[in-house]
C-alpha cells in the first residue's frame, strides 16, 4: 500500500478509494488550477480495468523498460489519431489509458527495483 493509500478501508479497492477521496475533497483549489482528483480517479479506474484484462503485476513484470516505452508510445499514437479524427471525448479516454499505462510501467519498475536494489 502506498503512502497515499494509508487511509484506504480494508475492503476498499484502489478505484473505490480514489473515488471516495475525490468525493471527500472539500479543500478549495488554488485560483487558476483544476481539481485533479477526478482525473486521478479516472486513471485509477483504468488501472483496475487493465489489471483485470491483462493479469496485473504478474503480467506487467514481464515487460522491460524498452517495452514499456514502446507500449506508451503506441497508445499515445492512438490518442493522436483520435484527435485527428476530431473526437475529443475519445482522445480524453485514450489519454487516460496512456496515463494508466505509464503508471503500470512505474509500478513494474518500482517492484523490480525493490527486489533488485542498485
Amino acid at each position: 500500500m502506498s503512502k497515499y493509500e494509508s487511509n484506504r478501508l480494508p475492503d476498499e479497492s484502489p478505484a473505490e478509494y480514489a473515488a471516495r477521496i475525490a468525493d471527500e475533497q472539500t479543500q478549495p483549489v488554488a485560483p487558476g488550477r483544476m481539481n485533479r482528483w477526478p482525473v486521478y480517479s479516472a486513471i485509477e479506474k483504468e488501472r483496475e480495468a487493465q489489471d483485470a484484462k491483462w493479469g496485473g503485476p504478474e503480467q506487467d513484470d514481464k515487460h522491460g523498460l524498452v517495452t514499456w516505452n514502446s507500449l506508451v508510445r503506441l497508445h499515445n499514437g492512438g490518442a493522436v489519431e483520435r484527435l485527428r479524427e476530431g473526437s475529443p471525448a475519445t482522445w480524453r479516454k485514450e489519454m487516460v489509458q496512456v496515463a494508466a499505462l505509464a503508471v503500470a510501467a512505474v509500478e513494474a519498475y518500482d517492484r523490480h527495483a525493490a527486489k533488485h536494489p542498485l
